[in-house]
């Protein structure tokens, strides 16, 4: 979707970042075991991005537990400062076909009220494509 202002982020080809700081690589993750994440990351602390990256073995396992419970995910200024983020589950027939639909907004337009404004919508579009 494009935004109604003219500040948005893109995506480049070969955009990679480790998964415990987007919402996406999170929401994915939350779909793993506690063992199976220790297992990804056998080290207590994380690498940081940006001041407010989870760097820390038991505030990641923390927020995955709560992704379980409310099926969201969010970043906020964890990858990039100044870029907030969102992602629902799009699940397959089996473990190897999950995805995550994401969306990012502008911090200063991405509060924790934007971002579940955002996520509606991106449940129903993940609704729509079941």
């Amino acid at each position: 979707m494009e935004p109604d202002r003219p500040i948005r982020a893109t995506l480049r080809p070969g955009y990679l970042r480790p998964a415990h700081a987007i919402s996406a690589g999170k929401l994915l993750l939350a779909q793993l075991t506690d063992d199976q994440i220790r297992a990804l990351y056998p080290q207590e602390s994380l690498p940081r991005l940006t001041p407010c990256t989870i760097s820390t073995m038991s505030n990641l396992l923390e927020e995955l537990a709560s992704i379980r419970r409310t099926g969201h995910a969010f970043s906020r200024q964890e990858v990039e400062s100044g870029l907030c983020g969102t992602a629902v589950a799009l699940r397959g027939r089996s473990w190897r076909e999950r995805v995550a639909l994401c969306a990012t907004v502008p911090a200063d337009r991405g509060g924790d009220d934007d971002l579940l404004e955002v996520n509606v919508a991106l449940s129903a579009a993940a609704e729509a494509l079941r």
